[in-house]
């Protein structure tokens, strides 16, 4: 997308609008979690035994707090507060609040399931995108004749965009019937870039097909470990990001430095937190270094995503089976910290399965406990010993 100042100002507008709707509706989400589970009914549901009778318990303590499904949200988003819904019509549509009303239930209920933590409020630069309904008659965010249409309360915005109608891709998928779209905006800098994906129905162009093979892969902190039927590699996925992973590290300590340096009285000679005490100088130069933290933390995201796309679309190429070692990320993060951010072997088991559910390709999670992987030989057969500092086998 293309905007000019003016419209670059309306869509700041939108966004604030759609992060104040998510926020409500989150809060309001979580106001009924917990007089749910502080229930007497949620309570001796928690107790029973599992089985039709505990499913249908929870059931109606979710239905008595209004938690049953995707639409739960949908009336406070219609009703709201006094001069809250009266404000939020203003810069956003219908549809969107209740896409915003949407997405809070499902954040609420994931945590409610033990599958996510306990969700956060989005603050503004955490909050990254805005998704509309689709509907074909002027509401809500559109594509039409190369630009962003969007209506709400009668007022129109439309942004220009950039179209390559040179690539074969492109021109195929604009020709498929869109089922919605949303608006994605990303910070580059000390800008905001703003972006419309476009969700369309049917096949791409040139569908890739899997392959025969059973691979099996082992991600790491800093490498993958890929074998196949008559081929082996070690990938090292953290190599690439060295570089940028060093430059986040010297500008969080210069970030720090500045800190030490204009609050004196929160911090020790050496350099520790006194707690109980609050940072209140926080200068431009700070600011600026805070900025620069972000755009290189950026940087870092989209090259490790690049290297797990990849990955992935070689693996499903060739694999009709692939068998991952499961391992619980969650504890490797614990244990490892910051490191973990470079290879992410979470996030790319997360977008393996995801691709390879879009391809029929078969996952299966091997349990380490059993089989035993790094003290198995595969050239002998036998079971050995090592210690950690010793990985390969020495035949």
């Amino acid at each position: 997308m293309r905007p000019d100042a003016g419209q670059r100002a309306e869509l700041e507008k939108r966004f604030r609008a759609g992060q104040q709707c998510y926020n409500a509706c989150l809060g309001e989400a979580l106001r009924r979690a917990r007089l749910m589970r502080d229930s007497r009914l949620w309570q001796c549901a928690a107790k029973m035994p599992k089985g039709k009778e505990r499913n249908d318990a929870f059931a109606e303590a979710r239905e008595e707090y209004g938690l049953r499904g995707d639409r739960s949200l949908q009336p406070f988003v219609k009703k709201g507060e006094p001069g809250w819904a009266s404000w939020l019509t203003k810069h956003i549509d219908s549809q969107v609040a209740r896409k915003m009303a949407v997405r809070a239930y499902r954040a609420v209920n994931d945590w409610l399931l033990g599958e996510r933590g306990r969700p956060h409020f989005k603050g503004w630069f955490k909050f990254s995108n805005l998704e509309g309904g689709g509907v074909p008659n002027g509401q809500s965010i559109r594509f039409l004749d190369g630009r962003m249409v969007w209506s709400a309360n009668r007022q129109k915005l439309i942004v220009p965009c950039e179209v390559d109608h040179n690539d074969p891709h492109t021109v195929y998928a604009l020709r498929r019937p869109i089922k919605f779209s949303r608006i994605l905006r990303r910070r580059h800098g000390d800008d905001w870039r703003y972006e419309l994906q476009i969700v369309l129905e049917g096949e791409p162009l040139n569908p890739r097909r899997r392959g025969d093979q059973v691979v099996g892969i082992d991600p790491g902190i800093g490498t993958f470990g890929i074998v196949g039927d008559n081929w082996a590699h070690l990938v090292d996925v953290a190599a690439p990001l060295k570089q940028l992973a060093a430059e986040g590290r010297r500008l969080r300590r210069r970030a720090q430095r500045q800190l030490q340096q204009n609050n004196p009285d929160c911090f020790t000679d050496d350099g520790q937190y006194i707690k109980g005490t609050k940072i209140e100088n926080r200068t431009n130069g700070w600011r600026k270094t805070q900025q620069r933290i972000r755009e290189a933390e950026r940087r870092l995201t989209e090259t490790r995503k690049t290297l797990h796309g990849c990955i992935i679309n070689a693996l499903v190429q060739v694999a009709a089976v692939i068998v991952v070692e499961a391992n619980s990320y969650r504890a490797f993060q614990g244990n490892y910290g910051r490191a973990m951010r470079r290879s992410a072997p979470g996030e790319f088991v997360r977008r393996l399965k995801q691709r390879a559910d879009e391809l029929d390709v078969e996952v299966v999670e091997a349990q380490p406990h059993g089989l035993r992987p790094s003290q198995f030989c595969h050239g002998c057969g036998g079971v050995r010993k090592k210690p950690l500092c010793q990985r390969v086998h020495e035949y």
